[in-house]
């Protein structure tokens, strides 16, 4: 979700840039702008430190604490997403979940894609 939202931030800085030039419908920058809500660009600009925690294995006094000893697997992750984007794992997942379907809905509108299906699917066969 990280790289998503940073491609449609990327997106909506370029449109604002050069909406004018492009001869962009303000229709079409609104939907852009409302691919993810207020709210959900918060949590994932919270999200970006513990994606570089998990990628960098950087896992800092202010993400895991040190002084608590030899955690497990699962007590270190569920440290570092309450202390990265102040959630549980359970509401880390929903939120997850919830706002991937959210965008593949938002997209699937503003793209007009059809929906996925198996029968069309040229590598089954």
């Amino acid at each position: 979700m990280c790289h998503a939202y940073k491609s449609i931030s990327n997106l909506i800085g370029y449109v604002h840039k050069s909406a004018t030039k492009l001869g962009l419908p303000v229709e079409l920058i609104g939907e852009i702008q409302g691919l993810t809500t207020r709210e959900e660009k918060q949590a994932l600009k919270k999200m970006r430190r513990l994606r570089n925690a998990f990628t960098h294995y950087d896992f800092g006094p202010d993400i895991v604490s040190i002084t608590r000893g030899s955690m497990g697997a699962w007590e270190i992750l569920r440290e570092a997403i309450q202390n990265s984007v102040g959630m549980s794992c359970e509401e880390y997942m929903r939120f997850l979940l919830s706002t991937h379907d959210g965008l593949v809905a938002k997209l699937q509108h503003l793209l007009r894609l059809p929906d996925y299906s198996v029968w069309r699917d040229p590598a089954v066969g």
